[in-house]
């Protein structure tokens, strides 16, 4: 007669660990997104806020407020079909021994109703700031093509620097590329800062075609 015991107890504990990195793994997963959206709304809900005509710094405070609004919208849907999987998840845990804790699970409960109320704060504030976002959209506008004319010049002074120029030596051609490189980061990075403006604000995207005009520089 042959002993099992030993086999089975082996296959027992191998079940019984795989059973507790998988119940571990869903227990983290479901802590880690419930504090993840807990800290966004509790973010958004300090963040979010009216802006007056007549302050100061109306453009940052807009930047600051339409940020916030398009990070709810990018995850609305997304943050609202969470919760049901979380809760099922939630259920299955606890029936193998790896209950949440109350507190957890009353923020669990409360999450959806909370994440809606932020969503619906968010469509209120959007609706209060649209006259100053339009005004600050036609301000983004004219800055992009404004900037055209030093994209255009910055092209043509790259297009006549010394390293082009056979009659120069290649002393000069080194430093004018190390400068022209300067300069092409400095207007990379303000067409960049331009191109998130437009987005931010929801204006037609035009400054990236300005990016690829400098992007012919370097190749």
């Amino acid at each position: 007669k042959i002993d099992c015991t030993p086999i089975k107890n082996s296959l027992e504990d191998w079940v019984a660990k795989r059973i507790n990195n998988f119940t571990s793994y869903l227990f983290n997963e479901v802590t880690f997104k419930l504090n993840n959206v807990e800290m966004q709304m509790n973010e958004v809900n300090e963040g979010l806020k009216e802006v007056s005509p007549d302050s100061e710094n109306v453009s940052q405070e807009l930047k600051d407020v339409l940020g916030y609004i398009q990070t709810v919208r990018t995850r609305k849907h997304v943050v609202k079909n969470m919760f049901e999987p979380m809760r099922a998840t939630v259920k299955l845990l606890t029936k193998y021994g790896r209950p949440f804790s109350e507190e957890d699970n009353k923020a669990l409960t409360d999450a959806p109703q909370k994440w809606e109320a932020t969503c619906n704060k968010v469509d209120k504030v959007s609706e209060s700031i649209q006259k100053l976002q339009t005004a600050e959209a036609e301000r983004i506008r004219a800055r992009v093509r404004d900037y055209f004319d030093t994209v255009l010049s910055v092209r043509r002074e790259f297009q006549n620097q010394d390293a082009f120029n056979f009659e120069k030596g290649i002393e000069a051609a080194f430093i004018s590329m190390g400068d022209q490189y300067t300069v092409l980061n400095e207007v990379e990075t303000k067409i960049d800062m331009l191109t998130s403006e437009e987005k931010l604000f929801e204006c037609e995207v035009k400054s990236a075609a300005y990016k690829r005009k400098i992007e012919l520089c370097r190749n």
